[in-house]
């Protein structure tokens, strides 16, 4: 597990709950990233990765403060050798594809409110910049994230809402977001008992990137699920099978 070696996650917690600046959140994500699809990947594979800081992706319009780097975009880059039939000379072309964001902000907005917003978004970015691709999206306020993964290819069973503050509260979110059940170990959806098919994200389970609590004897992570969990995440996306690629203006 890469984490724990990882001092800007450490540098991170040491800011507290109520910073309200999110330019480490980024800082900490691209490290963490940059270990699992750069570092870690073998020379002359199919594929590679980059892993990049953007200030936005899709339409933000408003002021500059707007446009601060909030955005971790992972990018798998495809070499694709020219046709047979190419002219003499042909060389072969990158084309670049979109798999992973991480849309980031400051430790100061982990409530359900903000968190909200922070989804909302999102979901009009990506409607703009992959209004036909899949892609994974983590959320991060400060230490915490959730993932989700946007999907306008495949029906979504499930229209997802943002739990609010009070119980009797929640957002609907964007139909293209969807949870995925296949990454074992996660929590943030919720249904309730008396209306089993609201599938609810709630925000007060989002996991955490801590790794230097301790517990019981010997002393272990007490964070070390939720840990397992990023990882399980990342090496799944690792795995997948993505189709298309980006449109020239977001390469």
């Amino acid at each position: 597990m890469i984490i724990p070696n990882l001092v800007s996650t450490r540098d991170l917690a040491l800011l507290g709950p109520d910073y309200d600046q999110e330019d480490v959140v980024p800082n900490t994500w691209a490290a963490i990233l940059n270990e699992y699809f750069v570092r870690m990947m073998p020379l002359g594979g199919t594929h590679t990765y980059s892993v990049d800081t953007q200030s936005y992706r899709g339409p933000a319009p408003g002021p500059r403060s707007a446009h601060k780097p909030d955005v971790i975009v992972v990018k798998m880059s495809t070499t694709l050798n020219p046709p047979q039939a190419a002219p003499l000379g042909a060389q072969p072309v990158v084309v670049t594809r979109d798999i992973l964001w991480v849309e980031c902000k400051a430790p100061s907005h982990d409530s359900p409110g903000k968190w909200k917003d922070l989804i909302e978004q999102t979901q009009t970015r990506l409607r703009a910049a992959h209004p036909g691709r899949m892609l994974y999206v983590i959320f991060a306020v400060g230490l915490k994230w959730m993932v989700l993964k946007w999907d306008p290819t495949t029906p979504n069973p499930h229209h997802l809402q943002v739990l609010g503050s009070n119980a009797n509260v929640a957002w609907t979110l964007d139909v293209n977001l969807h949870y995925d059940q296949t990454l074992a170990g996660q929590s943030h959806v919720i249904t309730l008992p008396n209306n089993p098919n609201q599938w609810l994200v709630d925000t007060t389970a989002a996991y955490s990137l801590d790794f230097w609590t301790m517990h019981g004897n010997p002393p272990t992570i007490r964070n070390l699920q939720a840990l397992n969990l990023l990882e399980t995440v990342i090496l799944g996306i690792i795995s997948t099978n993505f189709v298309g690629n980006n449109d020239p203006e977001f390469h």
